[in-house]
């Protein structure tokens, strides 16, 4: 590699200019480093954007199981069944999850309580 900066440097009149293009062609040919530290397939039937409360990521689905997953490991933390899909993003307000259903329902839940098995049921009002 350092063959190939000998080659370019005449090109530069400038030495911090010749460090910069150093630095740069070692970065673009340098071992890539992952940005995420992983990764999931969800498929087909997320048509909304996931909501991150905290160390959870919580994704709506059309197939009416919501899931919550671990922002480190990306394992699945739970999974619940709802009474229809569910399209909008989930909401996660003074501890509480919040789904729009597509039978146009709104669901809540605990974010916590729901790691035991879940729960979820019509919202007040």
């Amino acid at each position: 590699m350092e063959s190939a900066f000998a080659r370019v440097a005449g090109r530069f009149a400038r030495a911090d200019l010749r460090w910069r293009m150093r630095d740069y062609v070692r970065g673009l040919l340098g071992r890539a480093t992952r940005k995420n530290g992983w990764q999931t397939g969800m498929g087909r039937g997320v048509r909304s954007s996931p909501t991150v409360a905290g160390n959870v990521v919580y994704i709506s689905r059309d197939d009416g199981f919501p899931r919550a997953l671990d922002t480190t490991s990306g394992q699945i933390r739970w999974r619940l069944k709802t009474h229809s899909g569910l399209w909008s993003s989930p909401v996660v307000a003074d501890g509480l999850l919040y789904l729009g259903s597509s039978d146009r329902h709104l669901g809540q839940g605990t974010r916590h309580r729901a790691t035991s098995g879940g729960s979820y049921r019509p919202a007040p009002g």
